[in-house]
């Protein structure tokens, strides 16, 4: 029998509580944060969504502010923010933030069938995403190796002639904490 493991990032419970301290706030900033590239793309370990055999992705906080106004990734008191299970099971774990007792929790969310597909669209079509694809796009044209057999890639590396190419890297971004603190300024 063969098994499969997915495991998430573990969570920052530092970065997630910063955000959860601060969500009415964050939400309330949204178009601003939106217009922003390097406030829109910040991550926060445990931020995820992912399905077994469909893979998975880190949801920047635009995407995920997105999620919680126009999906079902924020229903009553519960704002999810990490999805992960099985499209063939069923079996998921989730997490979610109970804005009326203001805590993480974790279990089984029967529609996570359509939670996990949602997040995995919306990042995917995001403009960030879309931008950095083009961008690998450009790159990998501009850096084509010449196709090459074994033998010739051998005598490459015996005389040292053998050509590395960088990919181009992706700016760095803010914390949530320098977000909070930038938005408690304005």
């Amino acid at each position: 029998m063969i098994t499969f493991t997915l495991e998430t990032p573990r969570f920052d419970k530092n970065s997630l509580s910063c955000l959860f301290e601060n969500i009415d706030l964050i939400r309330n900033n949204q178009s601003f944060i939106n217009t922003r590239k390097k406030y829109r793309n910040i991550k926060i370990k445990g931020i995820f969504s992912a399905g077994l055999y469909v893979g998975g992705t880190e949801i920047p906080l635009g995407v995920l502010l997105d999620l919680w106004n126009n999906t079902n990734w924020h229903t009553d008191n519960k704002f999810y923010f990490n999805i992960v299970g099985s499209p063939l099971s069923g079996m998921n774990n989730c997490a979610w933030y109970d804005y009326t007792t203001k805590r993480i929790e974790t279990g089984r969310v029967e529609r996570w069938h359509y939670l996990a597909p949602t997040a995995l669209n919306r990042v995917q079509k995001s403009k960030d995403y879309l931008f950095r694809q083009q961008q690998l796009a450009k790159w990998r044209d501009k850096n084509k190796r010449e196709n090459s057999s074994f033998a010739q890639w051998s005598k490459n590396v015996e005389k040292n002639n053998i050509k590395y190419y960088e990919c181009p890297k992706v700016a760095k971004t803010l914390t949530i904490f320098q977000l909070v603190d930038l938005l408690k300024q304005k």
